[in-house]
């Protein structure tokens, strides 16, 4: 058995490396790009034959969709530009892959009909490994077509690990990155009970749990409005697209940058701590997007990244052998009594304690959903084992 995991690095190219890795990925977008013109131009014919079967009276033959729809094959491409034969190969055969997932995710009406990319949210290239072409080597790790580039391991690799692709990125600060897919062989770890906690969803504190503890969030975002505005209103009166505009977008890149590093380092150590004390963490499946548009304070809420918590905790407890447990959103952690188990049907937002009718006890509302949420993923958890 094995398993797949993403390590993220930063890499330091020289001025030629850049320019190479640009290439790379100006040239992934111009063939994603290409194969797209060509699936839509055969997809055109194919709707003019539906017409002509309709109009001569035949059958449709459901074969022919292939046989029109048919992506048009990356060397063709390249024998007509021959300015990709520079440019990485095995990238460009990864956007014929990607491509032709994002149509099989389109008639499976997974996803909308694919676009063509533009230089915007085209930032990336994949490559893939085949025969020791990717590598990494003390501070340096080899990538095709741009040779060995300066790499910062900031942590221990893998042991028996198998490179399976690369991820190239270059950010819009001018900093590149790495993300490095490897293949492990996987530890099967049972998961025990001896610590299990409640996380209840709080905004601005991210969550507060059952154990009474509250993390002190530092909200990054909220923090660094003020000099956003102030940026955004300097770059409304320059002339756009001269120096000076540019100066000021890096200023505002630069700041969204330090605020999502902030909340990342953040939300990284909160989750370490938690998989490290407890063995399974219960949390609600919540979609934040629901939770913003009903109290109408979006900015509050996705400052938090609860979303982005969540996904960072998963994968640490599982690394570690351990369990995140998800219940149902429409649950009633709140009203319910975690005394007794009575149900409050008058509670509202504005309640911030608990009262219970029924056994007379009085807690945190939060505290109180917290220790809910507790108890239902120990018991949807002990229905998962016994499955």
């Amino acid at each position: 058995m094995s398993k797949i995991i993403s390590f993220k690095f930063r890499i330091y190219p020289n001025k030629i490396q850049r320019e190479k890795i640009d290439y790379n990925i100006e040239c992934s977008r111009f063939i994603y790009n290409k194969l797209l013109d060509s699936r839509i131009y055969n997809y055109g014919k194919y709707v003019q034959y539906l017409k002509r079967c309709k109009k001569i009276g035949i059958k449709k033959n459901p074969k022919q969709f292939y046989s029109f729809c048919k992506l048009a094959s990356v060397k063709q491409i390249k024998d007509s530009y021959k300015f990709l034969k520079k440019a990485d190969s095995l990238a460009l055969c990864a956007e014929y892959n990607n491509l032709k997932h994002a149509f099989e995710n389109f008639f499976l009406k997974l996803r909308k009909f694919p676009k063509h990319k533009t230089r915007k949210d085209k930032k990336s290239y994949i490559t893939s490994f085949v025969n020791n072409n990717i590598r990494i080597e003390k501070n340096r790790i080899r990538l095709p077509k741009i040779g060995f580039v300066k790499i910062k391991v900031h942590r221990a690799l893998p042991s028996n690990y198998k490179i399976k692709r690369v991820i190239v990125l270059n950010k819009a600060c001018s900093e590149y990155f790495v993300n490095i897919i490897f293949e492990v062989p996987e530890e099967i770890k049972q998961t025990k009970m001896e610590k299990v906690v409640g996380l209840d969803f709080k905004i601005g504190d991210i969550f507060i749990s059952s154990d009474f503890e509250k993390p002190e969030y530092i909200m990054p975002y909220r923090k660094a409005i003020e000099r956003l505005v102030k940026l955004q209103k300097i770059q409304k009166n320059k002339k756009k697209f001269s120096k000076n505009w540019y100066k000021i977008l890096r200023k505002i890149q630069n700041t969204h940058k330090k605020i999502s590093d902030k909340r990342k380092d953040f939300l990284h150590k909160l989750s370490y701590d938690l998989s490290k004390k407890y063995d399974v963490v219960c949390i609600e499946n919540l979609s934040m997007v629901e939770i913003s548009q009903k109290l109408g304070n979006g900015n509050n809420t996705y400052d938090t990244s609860y979303y982005k918590f969540t996904t960072m905790l998963k994968y640490k407890l599982e690394s570690l052998g351990k369990k995140l447990v998800k219940i149902d959103k429409w649950y009633p952690s709140s009203k319910l009594c975690s005394n007794c188990g009575h149900k409050k049907e008058d509670l509202t937002l504005d309640d911030r304690v608990y009262h219970c009718t029924n056994c007379g006890i009085s807690i945190d509302r939060d505290i109180n959903a917290a220790i809910n949420i507790r108890n239902e993923g120990i018991r949807n958890f002990i229905e998962s084992l016994n499955v």
